[in-house]
């Protein structure tokens, strides 16, 4: 499948899971408002005119959907398909791969055939989507006005507020505590755009609490 793509536009899938009646009510302004501080991130005067998200929601579909539910249909929208005890693994001798690779590719090919151009492979960031939840729905809403000149205070850990960002993976070699999912600072959204390890960035758990891992928000103390 082709798709001729404008080489200056930038954004993300951004799925919607929460349907209360504030959120219908608020959702074009709280939309609105994020995206602003989207192009207002963007260091390229280039590219800040040319934001284009595409926001996936259905009430019945994605209402309170869990992280997993979410990769699940974005990996699919990415023609990227399930491929269970055929999944590729490191220590598959050559044969072995060839035969899971040639299963993958018509799979593909199937997905590809099936979505037609209605996947948005090609049209979006395919590295991650964007999550829309109650939690994200309300830091967007409590969060400040967005304007010129608001700049990250690096060296700390103070944020805005944050939206959700889903990996297409769920797990990652380069940080084993990756939970394939994670927060980040409005601000940070055309950083993420040029990144495809975000779990690089995410701290790890201290020693003493093994096991638990918590979120922070991913902001400008990079």
């Amino acid at each position: 499948m082709d798709k001729s793509v404008n080489p200056y536009q930038w954004g993300f899938a951004i799925y919607r899971t929460v349907y209360t009646p504030q959120s219908d009510e608020l959702w074009s302004s709280v939309l609105e408002k994020l995206e602003s501080y989207m192009e207002l991130s963007c260091k390229d005067p280039g590219y800040r005119d040319e934001l284009s998200n595409i926001v996936v929601w259905d009430r019945e579909k994605f209402n309170n959907a869990s992280i997993d539910e979410i990769r699940k249909d974005f990996r699919r929208e990415m023609l990227i398909p399930e491929m269970g005890d055929d999944e590729i693994k490191s220590d598959d001798d050559a044969a072995t791969e060839d035969r899971k690779q040639d299963l993958y590719c018509q799979k593909q090919a199937e997905l590809a055939e099936e979505l037609g151009d209605e996947a948005l492979w090609g049209e979006v960031n395919g590295s991650y989507c964007l999550l829309i939840d109650d939690e994200v729905f309300q830091s967007i809403l409590n969060a400040p006005e967005p304007a010129k000149g608001m700049k990250m205070k690096w060296g700390t850990y103070e944020y805005i507020g944050f939206v959700k960002v889903v990996t297409v993976y769920e797990r990652s070699f380069r940080n084993e505590h990756w939970p394939g999912w994670g927060k980040i600072d409005f601000r940070l959204l055309w950083w993420l755009r040029g990144e495809d390890e975000i779990e690089r960035e995410a701290p790890v758990p201290l020693p003493e609490r093994e096991g638990v891992y918590e979120l922070p928000v991913i902001t400008g103390d990079l």
